[in-house]
């Protein structure tokens, strides 16, 4: 992935308002980070937290990718061929099976 230097320093800018914006926030007890201050950060609208000995990571959600949700399934019904669901059924029309 292939960055200029102008895109790093609007980042690091973006991350120097986002912990400015952090550092605003004032609750006891509870961090609140809000979605624009997310999406200033690049994280998107969800994200997961990756909680560490002495680090807390706040990380953008990455959508499963098709092939990792096909080899999850991968002979969950056993090792049997697609071929072998076949329930002959006979197709008369469109859609139609009879």
């Amino acid at each position: 992935m292939a960055t200029t230097l102008e895109e790093l320093e609007k980042r690091v800018r973006r991350l120097e308002q986002t912990v400015a914006e952090l550092k605003q926030v004032s609750h006891p007890g509870n961090l609140i980070i809000n979605q624009e201050t997310l999406q200033a950060a690049g994280l998107g609208k969800q994200v997961r937290i990756v909680i560490e000995a002495g680090e807390i990571r706040i990380l953008p959600m990455e959508a499963p990718q098709p092939e990792e949700i096909l080899d999850e399934l991968a002979g969950c019904l056993g090792q049997e061929k697609a071929a072998d669901y076949d329930f002959s059924l006979k197709i008369g029309g469109l859609y139609e099976a009879r």
